[in-house]
């Protein structure tokens, strides 16, 4: 338990005092966040910050985009929000799968 709670204390001040440092070395290399000229003001003081997305935290530069002929994995809910799948357990919402950009399943299919 002790070890743990060193593990954690550990990994919370490096991220705390060394995130900074990371988000300047980003920062200089150009990585940064673009904010378009049209979108409110109050984010114009964002520009050129760099995002800490978890895919580039993992070294996964194959995920977490839209990009023409990219894969997906996606599922078409047949409801007006997510929040039916919490509230109406049981009830088959999803019509369409989609894996690695195929439809691998559309609602009255057996599987």
């Amino acid at each position: 338990m002790r070890g743990i709670l060193i593990a954690g204390a550990l990994a919370f001040l490096l991220s705390f005092f060394l995130t900074p440092l990371f988000i300047k070395f980003l920062a200089r290399r150009g990585y940064g966040q673009q904010i378009r000229d049209d979108g409110p003001k109050t984010h114009h003081v964002k520009r050129g910050t760099p995002t800490m997305g978890g895919a580039i935290a993992l070294r996964r530069d194959d995920v977490g985009h839209l990009s023409i002929g990219a894969r997906a994995n996606f599922a078409l809910i047949n409801a007006p929000s997510y929040i039916h799948l919490a509230y109406r357990p049981g009830v088959p919402l999803i019509s369409t799968t989609w894996k690695d950009g195929n439809v691998i399943f559309t609602k009255g299919d057996i599987a």
